[in-house]
Parts: structure tokens; C-alpha cells; sequence
């Protein structure tokens, strides 16, 4: 199974699935997991199967919100078990930042070329899952997920781990003006992140939503960046802007029952 597993305690499983080791067929091999690409939905659903077999948790326990590029965040329960997991219908809608303090519950985000982020919290035991591209940089989602776990979670800013996953990188993301004069509107200052080259603006999204994050006090140790750049390496990762009809990876996190700890 083609997974890129985290470093986590032995009750935290975090990862992204890769592009390889599924039944769906070009252009959307073979890994894919998201329903809404054209994928043939069994195919889907079989991807899908072997994940969750190979975590050793049911389909039912997995949580699938229907991503939008909003800056909305929601608190999943028990009763978000299983949504979106075998059909669109019924997915938590218009949500790109969820969290947990559940066992037993994956919840899990889409991408190819935005960031996925995965994180937990060491003292609160609150786990969670972002999806953010450039719009959703814009709309500040990081900050607004993390100042909502600190200001209403009473999360300690030191406690979280926090994973940024593989991504459009710099050197490969290139802008108009019309998206480098919404990135200017933020609160963030992102003149550092802006690179410009003959009259070519290239975006650091990744650095944009780490300074976010240490603007929190959340420090650069506690972060882990992967290296892996989705359009470069498009042989292993899908990739909108290499290909935009193509499959979509999972980032997945989860925490076990207390007798995992």
C-alpha cells in the first residue's frame, strides 16, 4: 500500500495516501479517493476499502467533509462517523477544517497541489485535518482554525504537532496579478513570499501558513514540512495543474483508544 505514514505516538496514525496500489484506471490511477473527479465510484469506493484495510478501521469510522476552499471549521462527533465515506450525499458540507476529540474516528481531508495539514494535540487530545489552497490562504483558514483551538479549546500553542504535507511548491506555483492582489489583502504581511521573476509572480504558500502558525506562538519545531513537491513529482503524487483531470490523495489522522497510549 503506497502510504506516506507520519511520525506520531504509537495512538496517533497520521499519513497521505500516494498515487499507486488502486483499481481506478488513467487518468485517475490508480490511488484515487475522491468521488467527484469522474471517477468510476466503485473504483472509488474499492480505494478506499484498502486504506481503511490497511488501518484496521472501518469505512464507517471515517469522516469525508466536502471540501469548498471555504474558511469553515467544524467539531466532529460520533455522529459524523461515516459521512461522505460512501457516497457524496450526506458529507459534511462546505467545511475544510475539521477536528476531534473522538477515538476511533478518521478524519480526513482531499488534495492535489493544495496543503494538506494534519495535527494533534498532546495534552488535549484533540486531533484535526485542513485543506488549504491559495483561496483558502487568502481567507486565513490556518490562523482561524488554530486561534479557534487556543482562544475556545484551550489549547496550549506549545503542545500541538503539526503536519504539512506534500504540495505545489514555489519554484512550480505560478500566479496572475488578479491572485498576488487578494494575497495582499490578508492580515499577514506576504511580501516575504511573493517571488518575482521577469514580470512572473511564484507563491510560497507553504511559508505563508507556517508564519500563520508562528504568529500563534506555535514554533517551527513543532511543525514538520514534507519536502515533496505534488507538480514536480507528478509520477507519484496527482497533480490539478499537471493534469487538471486526475485523482485526488487522502491525508488521514486518527487516535486510538486509550490502551494504545
Amino acid at each position: 500500500m503506497h502510504i506516506n505514514y507520519y511520525p506520531t505516538p504509537l495512538h496517533i496514525t497520521a499519513g497521505i495516501t500516494r498515487r499507486f496500489s488502486g483499481v481506478s484506471l488513467p487518468p485517475f490511477d490508480s490511488l484515487n479517493m475522491a468521488f467527484y473527479v469522474g471517477d468510476n465510484k466503485e473504483h472509488v469506493l474499492t480505494n478506499r476499502q484498502l486504506v481503511a484495510d490497511e488501518l484496521n478501521i472501518p469505512l464507517s469510522q471515517w469522516v469525508f467533509p466536502k471540501l469548498t476552499h471555504s474558511d469553515h471549521i467544524h467539531q466532529v462527533t460520533r455522529l459524523d462517523g461515516g459521512k461522505g465515506a460512501f457516497s457524496e450525499e450526506g458529507s459534511l458540507y462546505d467545511v475544510d477544517s475539521i477536528y476531534t476529540y473522538e477515538n476511533d474516528l478518521v478524519l480526513s481531508v482531499f488534495s492535489a497541489d493544495c496543503i494538506p495539514i494534519l495535527y494533534y494535540h498532546e495534552l488535549n487530545h484533540v486531533i484535526g485535518a485542513i485543506h488549504c489552497g491559495w483561496t483558502g490562504t487568502v481567507k486565513e483558514i490556518v490562523r482561524k482554525t488554530f486561534e479557534h483551538l487556543i482562544e475556545n479549546e484551550s489549547c496550549n500553542p506549545s503542545a500541538f504537532t503539526i503536519f504539512i504535507g506534500p504540495s505545489i511548491r514555489t519554484e512550480a506555483f505560478e500566479v496572475k496579478e488578479d491572485v498576488i492582489a487578494r494575497i495582499k489583502t490578508m492580515t499577514l504581511d506576504s511580501t516575504p513570499f511573493i517571488r518575482e521573476e521577469n514580470d512572473r509572480y511564484f507563491l510560497d504558500l507553504v511559508g505563508m501558513n507556517v508564519q500563520m502558525l508562528m504568529d500563534l506562538n506555535i514554533s517551527k519545531e513543532q511543525i514538520m514540512i514534507s519536502p515533496e513537491c505534488t507538480f514536480t513529482q507528478s509520477q507519484d503524487y496527482f497533480s490539478y495543474r499537471a493534469s487538471p483531470t486526475t485523482g485526488r490523495h487522502a491525508s488521514f489522522i486518527v487516535q486510538r483508544r486509550k490502551e494504545y497510549e
